[in-house]
Parts: C-alpha cells; structure tokens; sequence
C-alpha cells in the first residue's frame, strides 16, 4: 500500500499526518511503550487495541513456569 505514489499524493496533508503520527503510536518497539502510554492517557471510554492484550495473555502463558524452583506453584501467573 505505501508503494502507491500517485494515490498517496491524493490523500491531503492533514490525513497523511495523522496516519504517520498514528504510524509512531502503534510501533511495535519497546513492548508498544508509545502506545500503552497513549492509552494511560486516554480519556474514558476508550476502545483498547485487544491483540495486545492476547499477547500479554500468551506471554504470562507460555513466557512463565508454572513451578518455582523451590517447587512452590508459581502464584504470580495466575
């Protein structure tokens, strides 16, 4: 999509801008830190990008032993 020159010259300054700011807002970089930011800002309500959170949710998952080292369930996954 972005290698359609002639289109993207169309689009008005104002939209083109907001895109790349949108752009820097969702980049993946540092855990979506510009992101998470924007949204602890927010004003309510708010609607959260939920894929971020499914993979928060999959990394507590798969990222964390079940089991301390000691043996103990590990209660902070839960």
């Amino acid at each position: 999509v972005t290698r359609l020159k002639r289109a993207w010259k169309l689009v008005p300054k104002r939209s083109a801008t907001r895109l790349a700011r949108l752009r820097a807002e969702l980049e993946p970089l540092a855990n979506f830190r510009e992101y998470r930011a924007a949204l602890a800002q927010a004003a309510l309500p708010v609607l959260p990008y939920m894929g971020l959170y499914m993979r928060d949710a999959t990394f507590v998952e798969d990222g964390n032993d079940d089991y301390l080292e000691n043996g103990m369930a590990n209660m902070e996954k839960l």
